[in-house]
């Protein structure tokens, strides 16, 4: 009975503690580790990951991470907070990447981007995107159709429907 416990104790603290490198990129305290434990044993795993994910210290690396990926550059706080409020609050992660990626600042990130080679910056756009997410580059026709949504959609709007392509 007492090396079950020992066990149990290990299983549980590795598994918070990977919870927390994971989404955190931190290793958890052992005060933190303490109070999840009562949470993994009455409410489970599931409970337990989607509560630590869904913190505001996870939302808000998250947020710093999209800004170092797709800004190529650090997040200066309280820019993004809305963001962070956003996934919170329960929004999407997708939606929020949308709205980054529909921003002018990743519209001129864009323009520079490894691989972009379109004559016209809204080319460059769609081209980074398909790089970023699809893994390959677009055909002149996937330019001129997504390009032709621009006025009714946004850029949001594209960079929407593109991540949606992945699921």
């Amino acid at each position: 009975s007492f090396s079950f416990q020992i066990i149990v104790s290990y299983d549980f603290y590795k598994y918070i503690n990977a919870l927390y490198q994971a989404n955190l990129e931190r290793d958890a305290a052992d005060w933190e580790i303490s109070n999840w434990k009562q949470y993994l044993f009455n409410k489970g795993r599931e409970y337990v990951s989607q509560n630590i994910l869904q913190s505001l210290e996870a939302r808000t690396k998250l947020v710093d991470n999209l800004y170092i990926y797709h800004l190529v550059r650090n997040r200066v706080p309280p820019e993004g907070d809305s963001y962070i409020t956003s996934l919170v609050g329960g929004s999407t992660e997708e939606s929020q990447l949308a709205i980054i990626l529909g921003s002018a600042e990743f519209y001129t990130v864009a323009q520079t981007w490894p691989g972009t080679t379109g004559p016209t910056a809204d080319e460059r756009f769609i081209q980074a995107l398909y790089l970023k997410f699809l893994g390959k580059i677009s055909s002149d026709q996937e330019e001129i159709d997504w390009i032709a949504l621009i006025p009714s959609i946004g850029r949001t709007g594209v960079s929407q429907s593109i991540l949606e392509a992945l699921e």
